[in-house]
């Protein structure tokens, strides 16, 4: 194509949208005297969909554009907030996405819900998925193509990872990263569980809108999506949930996916990807998809391997341009070294539904009762805005962790971000805390009856604070290769804003 042509369509392209709020590329072709293909057309004017203030969405084969509104600030009152606190102080998976569940089971296997044969092949599900999740290396095997491990993931995993994904929505409006109408891609939807937390999340915040998109491989999945979630379109006001994009989310053509998105989630998929490289192209190429303010949220499971590899991945992803709002901060100014970072946060656990509390009926019921919520996660931007500027001031005479091994059986002064939630027991308070300057692992070390007003911001303080710590005594826990810095009554604790 001529670069003639290609000035013809990005004009003819900016008549029409002068003229129309949404229109298809199909009606700009018909502008044109040589008439070329929509795909072809599309090609030309997806590079300049940011300047020309346009969104994309693929309608069958063709695309729909419209024009993107200039973001207003998401809308919450304190009646709204206190819905969702109490909601995620004592969580439970709500009512109608629990009848939602079972019916969808009963229908699958036509059969009562809690007909014995049923419960005990799912409970079966659980266990093989449970046995192919903690295998390591290549044995390691994460699939959902038959009925019933779809209705394992239903009963055991989906009603943690739908208030998870509550948890972090409530996290990004606080943070006031949310805008009043979003454009959401949950890449990996599975059954849909991210679109389900972001429709009961949008429940308590009427006058927001969110259109959210999705992409999944497995059929059985997709079913099981267009069953629960689908029918919440008509249900919510604001809500308009889009049928799943069939395809692997490494191999799906760039082209069949919306423009201009405001969120893209990334939950509990990229730990399927063994290869870190791999991860991070995945990254790179949904990265581009944002919009101008846009960010792209990953989150893994809170054990070691799949948080330790979150880690080392944004890191690689940190040296493609790729920039980290939270949950770390670079505290001394130069990047951390993720190779044994294992941190997550914490949160209440939820209510056992009803069907879970079944398979658990049983004589090992721990092993299909899956109710607390821990979980790592990454906020990424592109505009290189950090939630927290603080920086450690020259001349403040603390300690950094590279240099903890010179001041062993000494008190020191230091600052760090609270990267855990409790560790310890109810004598004893003990976080994972980091400042970026060293790979072996630092804890505060809190016992409860050294707690007083003057410390006690340790354990109040959120996942991801910056605290200055003040007279705490620096010890070696060779047990774990770690260092102890042990909080006590002379100690000072506080929160540091930047």
């Amino acid at each position: 194509m001529y670069e003639m042509d290609e000035r013809n369509i990005l004009s003819t392209t900016k008549y029409v949208a002068a003229m129309k709020k949404k229109f298809l590329v199909s009606e700009i072709c018909t502008y044109l005297d040589d008439n070329p293909g929509i795909d072809e057309v599309y090609s030309v004017i997806k590079p300049h969909l940011s300047e020309l203030r346009l969104l994309a969405s693929v309608i069958g084969s063709d695309y729909e554009l419209s024009l993107r509104e200039t973001p207003r600030p998401f809308i919450h009152d304190a009646e709204s907030l206190s819905r969702q606190k109490t909601f995620l102080q004592s969580p439970s998976l709500p009512d109608d996405f629990e009848k939602g569940i079972n019916d969808f089971i009963v229908k699958k296997t036509g059969k009562p819900l809690h007909d014995p044969l049923t419960l005990e092949r799912i409970r079966t599900a659980v266990r093989e998925q449970k046995a192919g999740y903690w295998r390591e290396g290549s044995s390691r095997t994460i699939e959902y193509r038959k009925g019933y491990s779809v209705m394992a993931y239903l009963a055991y995993q989906a009603p943690v990872y739908i208030v998870q994904f509550e948890h972090l929505l409530t996290m990004l409006m606080s943070d006031g990263l949310l805008t009043r109408n979003m454009r959401i891609l949950d890449a990996g939807t599975g059954p849909g569980v991210v679109p389900l937390a972001i429709i009961d999340f949008y429940r308590r915040f009427p006058g927001n809108s969110a259109e959210i998109f999705s992409i999944e491989q497995s059929d059985e999945f997709i079913e099981a999506f267009r069953e629960i979630a689908i029918p919440y379109n008509d249900r919510v006001a604001g809500i308009r949930l889009h049928q799943p994009l069939q395809g692997d989310i490494g191999a799906i053509d760039s082209s069949s996916l919306p423009s201009g998105l405001d969120l893209i989630v990334l939950q509990n998929v990229l730990n399927e990807i063994p290869d870190i490289s791999a991860r991070v192209e995945i990254i790179r190429k949904y990265n581009g998809l944002l919009s101008e303010n846009g960010l792209m949220l990953v989150i893994e499971p809170a054990d070691l391997d799949n948080s330790t590899g979150l880690r080392k991945t944004v890191s690689q992803a940190l040296d493609k341009g790729i920039s980290l709002y939270a949950p770390c901060a670079f505290i001394w100014g130069s990047r951390c070294r993720p190779e044994s970072c294992w941190s997550f946060e914490e949160k209440p656990s939820i209510r056992p539904p009803r069907l879970m509390q079944a398979l658990a009926d049983c004589s090992e019921p721990y092993r299909y009762l899956n109710t607390d919520i821990k979980y790592s996660y990454a906020v990424l931007k592109n505009d290189r805005l950090s939630r927290t500027a603080y920086r450690v001031p020259r001349g403040s005479h603390m300690a950094r962790f590279s240099s903890l091994h010179q001041h062993l059986n000494r008190r020191i002064n230091c600052a760090a971000l609270k990267m855990s939630g409790n560790l310890g027991d109810e004598k004893t308070n003990v976080f994972k805390i980091c400042d970026g300057t060293t790979g072996r692992p630092v804890f505060a070390v809190l016992p409860s009856y050294h707690i007083t007003p003057g410390n006690r911001c340790l354990v109040d303080a959120a996942y991801g604070a910056v605290l200055q710590l003040t007279a705490v005594d620096v010890r070696l826990n060779p047990a774990h290769d770690a260092y102890n810095l042990l909080v006590t009554r002379r100690s000072g604790v506080r929160e540091m804003k930047g």
